[in-house]
């Protein structure tokens, strides 16, 4: 059985994000150039989820036969925000949910953690494979309005919106 081309998983008792792809099985021709494009949804802690982006894109944007496959290459990279390893063209990127890391807000407000290696991967001086990671922290869903009959009969309001009033003059 193959194993998915894109999977998102927690490690160390849910202190780091694991985000596992295989670039063999997921490797597409995206809108400008070659690459690797995939996002989900994990549940985090209460009413958080994650969403989970990464991208692997070949640079510069070419739909040459250089950039048609991701080379099976192997390493092993670290840095402050993360941990990478690559192998058999399975890359899994490590980023670890501690208050240390280089946090920042999307444009709606949201927490976010920005992970780029660029480039990931040279093949010389005029071709690489850049990476970019989101794990943006979403809320739930917002909660539901009250029934609108029951708001109604505590403030005193019909359905028509109108205070309540003797009817019988009418």
């Amino acid at each position: 059985m193959d194993k998915a081309a894109y999977d998102v998983h927690y490690a160390n008792q849910r202190t780091a994000l694991v985000i596992e792809a295989d670039l063999d099985q997921g490797w597409t021709k995206l809108q400008k150039t070659y690459g690797f494009f995939r996002q989900t949804r994990v549940p985090y802690r209460d009413d958080l989820t994650i969403r989970a982006q990464m991208t692997v894109i070949a640079q510069p944007a070419s739909f040459e036969h250089w950039a048609s496959c991701f080379p099976d290459v192997e390493f092993e990279e670290s840095d402050d925000r993360s941990v990478l390893r690559l192998q058999q063209r399975r890359l899994v990127l490590t980023v670890p949910l501690t208050p240390d890391q280089q946090w920042r807000k999307t444009e709606e407000g949201r927490p976010e953690i920005f992970v780029e290696w660029l480039p990931l991967l040279r093949l010389d001086a005029t071709h690489w494979f850049d990476l970019r990671a989101w794990i943006v922290f979403h809320e739930g869903a917002a909660r539901p309005i009250p029934d609108v009959r029951l708001w109604a009969e505590n403030h005193l309001v019909v359905a028509g919106g109108q205070f309540e009033s003797n009817r019988c003059r009418h």
